[in-house]
């Protein structure tokens, strides 16, 4: 009889536990971590661990606008949810706010070169189609 996992991802975590040493759960990956354990033990953990969370953002349908952002937000995609223009981004709660610009074409429409595309999204039954970028100021 073999041991064989009940998912992907027994498999993975079988992987993991084989290149790891046997117990690393959390305390495995901490201040280890960081450069000086001493230094960073006078932290308190709250104030040194990033609470990133996936944040849901509205747009207009409109060529530009600006959102507010956490600092170094990572901006994932960009959905039609409900009728509206959603963008989803990784975000961590504890970063202070910036604006981001976010430029949207139409098909075969002139663009600017500092653009990283986001997503492509059909509105209407698929009568507008949308290319979602990130203007690249930051």
């Amino acid at each position: 009889m073999t041991d064989k996992p009940d998912s992907p991802f027994d498999a993975d975590r079988t992987k993991a536990a084989q290149s790891h040493p046997a117990d690393c759960g959390p305390e495995y990956l901490s201040d280890e971590l960081f450069h000086d354990v001493a230094d960073t033990a006078k932290i308190p953990a709250e104030e040194r661990i990033p609470d990133y969370r996936v944040y849901k953002y509205q747009l207009e349908v409109k060529v530009w606008q600006s959102i507010t952002v956490p600092v170094g937000a990572e901006i994932l995609s960009a959905q039609k949810q409900g009728g509206q223009l959603f963008l989803w981004a990784k975000v961590d709660r504890r970063a202070g706010p910036e604006q981001v610009s976010i430029v949207i074409h139409g098909t075969g429409h002139p663009m600017q070169p500092n653009l990283r595309f986001i997503d492509t999204v059909q509105m209407r039954d698929g009568a507008l189609v949308l290319h979602i970028f990130e203007e690249m100021t930051r």
